[in-house]
């Protein structure tokens, strides 16, 4: 291998790659040409563990050769080599380029090229070496072999072990980003930048002592920052003794997503007093939100004596908010307590419920046995049919006529009819407002509470052969009374009066003839009065 010289003699060499070793670092002498920007990953705090190094090997060759004249005579003395990494035996593009200045004794010289780690990609190289003051460089370029073993790190690699552990173990240390990332993996098309894979195991297992388990990082639409599958065992699996098991975050998509066509979609679990799944949302969406075509959207469950799932909210939001478009908006069930239990701080309801519907349907439709260990605030209502041949108006008196089949669950259908006789024992109570009865259900109990077999009607006259609610205890807004029969005050007993529908004072009422007491005076003729219904 010669080179010509303008002073007529030139240099031969022959030379030898020993080894590449090493993957970190830059040496001072290296120039670099065309180097793509080596990808960058978003900053995170990389946990400490395992054995600290005392020293890092760097990314340079040991090159080796012997230097000899035109003459083939061995070279002595100092010399500044040239060293060009090119990608392509002739032609091609120029890696890097290094220059240094070598001793050599007999010819035989010694010199460590320093490379940039980006190059050992699985690239093909080929290095050039020039002697300075020589016109040009000495021929052919050498391939540079790598060590036998080094092949398992080229493109397209298959690693395996028998040892019961990892194939591949890679540990960072720290760096100049002020934290190493053990392994990072990058990819510029659809596949996964790191792939993990169990066929009875861990897809993919992380496990940190302070820092986060697994992190994960996507900025393309549609892409999981984490995505992890396994046939048989966990698709992800995290465990963090001091933080996060699995943390996920995404700008616009889900920060952690969990799909599953036989079980959970995400399945958390903590044995602490910190949550099993955490969800937290800062703009105006969910913190967690659950999806199920099928099953559960959200499913919480807890052996202890605490929640299944746990919801606050320390604004002026809800803690725990439930909306369905065909089913219950929210559903509780218990096996051996209380399907719902509700409190609050003193001075507030410990449950409120409001019918969007206004007085077309019941603001709460109790299936079963109402009790109450306070005080009741309003009045009780049962459900009746008009059988009399005239309509019925709000305030009405009206008188029992029988009973019919239910209409809704057990409780007999109440039959009346407008009160005609004065101090009738049959008085049942005052007119409250229609009820719409739907057929299909009479007689059988409604299949849910928020569409009952009887609901609440616009308007206020019922019909003969109508559905109403009938007041029968409580203070209600209006009662008809007839002041002709003598005047009625403020705390006066009320019966039936010979005025259909009308109710009159009573001066020594028999037992069981009383309607309630005026809660309005009127001197004379008739009118509406509010009214406590006692029906003593």
């Amino acid at each position: 291998m010669r080179s010509a010289k303008p002073n007529g003699w030139g240099w031969g060499a022959v030379v030898s790659i020993l080894a590449v070793a090493g993957f970190f670092g830059y040496r001072a002498a290296l120039v670099t040409a065309d180097a793509p920007p080596e990808p960058s990953p978003p900053a995170f705090v990389v946990p400490a563990g395992g054995p600290a190094p005392t020293a890092l090997v760097d990314s340079s060759i040991a090159y080796q050769g012997r230097l000899v004249d035109s003459g083939g005579s061995p070279v002595n003395g100092t010399k500044t080599l040239t060293f060009r990494l090119y990608n392509a035996s002739s032609g091609g593009s120029l890696i890097s380029s290094s220059s240094q200045t070598v001793s050599v004794s007999d010819g035989v010289f010694n010199a460590t090229i320093g490379v940039p780690q980006w190059i050992f990609d699985g690239t093909a190289l080929w290095v050039e070496v020039q002697v300075a003051g020589d016109s040009s460089p000495m021929l052919p370029r050498q391939k540079i072999q790598p060590v036998p073993y080094a092949l398992g790190l080229v493109p397209g690699a298959a690693m395996s072990t028998d040892r019961g552990w990892a194939g591949l173990s890679s540990y960072s240390f720290g760096g100049s980003q002020g934290g190493g990332i053990g392994l990072y993996g990058y990819s510029s098309t659809g596949q996964a930048g790191v792939f993990g894979y169990g066929s009875s195991a861990n897809g993919v297992y992380g496990t940190s002592d302070t820092g986060d388990a697994i992190y994960g990082y996507a900025v393309g639409d549609g892409a999981s920052a984490i995505l992890g599958y396994s046939s048989n065992g966990y698709g992800v699996y995290g465990t963090g003794r001091h933080y996060d098991g699995v943390y996920g975050e995404s700008d616009r998509a889900s920060g952690v997503k969990g799909v599953s066509e036989a079980g959970y979609g995400v399945s958390g679990y903590s044995s602490t007093g910190s949550a099993g799944v955490y969800g937290s949302h800062y703009g105006t969406g969910y913190g967690v939100f659950g999806n199920s075509f099928s099953g559960s959207g959200v499913y919480g469950h807890s052996t202890t004596g605490f929640a299944g799932v746990f919801a606050r909210n320390d604004g002026s939001g809800r803690g725990v908010y439930g909306q369905s478009t065909s089913g219950y908006g929210g559903y509780f069930y218990s096996d051996n307590y209380r399907g719902l239990y509700a409190s609050s701080s003193p001075g507030y309801y410990s449950g409120y419920i409001v019918n969007r519907g206004g007085s077309s349907f019941p603001g709460l439709y109790v299936d079963g046995t109402l009790s109450a260990s306070g005080g009741k605030s309003g009045y009780v209502v049962d459900l009746a049919t008009n059988v009399g041949p005239e309509a019925l108006e709000t305030g009405d008196v009206v008188v029992i006529v029988g009973s019919d089949n239910p209409v809704i669950g057990e409780i007999p259908l109440v039959r009346v009819r407008r009160a005609s006789e004065a101090e009738s024992r049959a008085v049942a109570g005052v007119v409250d407002q229609p009820f719409a009865v739907d057929a299909a259900t009479i007689g059988g109990t409604p299949p849910v509470p928020s569409a009952p077999a009887a609901r609440r009607a616009d308007g206020t006259s019922i019909p003969a052969g109508g559905h109403f609610s009938m007041v029968t205890l409580g203070s209600f807004r209006a009662i008809n009374v007839d002041a002709s029969y003598g005047e009625i005050q403020p705390g006066d007993l009320l019966v039936t009066s010979p005025h259909a529908g009308y109710a009159m004072k009573a001066t020594s009422p028999a037992v069981g003839t009383v309607v309630g007491k005026a809660l309005g005076s009127v001197i004379s003729g008739t009118g509406q009065i509010p009214v406590i219904v006692t029906l003593q």
